[in-house]
């Protein structure tokens, strides 16, 4: 998604996250067994996701490549 509704972005592994910025503009996503459920599965929760979009600003691409948000 990130591919093509925010080209340039980049994204560094953090010791709890990861931070993904874009446009001068950041976003923290909790990594695997450091998230809230302590999954370790490396799954990142759909409110972290909407999170990062909304600061970004591309809902309605992201719409498009991920119909699941829209719940």
């Amino acid at each position: 998604m990130l591919d093509v509704c925010a080209p340039g972005y980049t994204v560094k592994r953090g010791q709890h996250n990861w931070i993904v910025t874009y446009d001068a503009s950041s976003a923290f996503l909790p990594s695997g067994q450091h998230s809230r459920q302590r999954s370790g599965r490396g799954e990142v929760q759909r409110r972290f996701v909407k999170a990062l979009i909304r600061r970004f600003q591309i809902e309605a691409c992201a719409e498009g490549s991920l119909p699941q948000l829209r719940q």
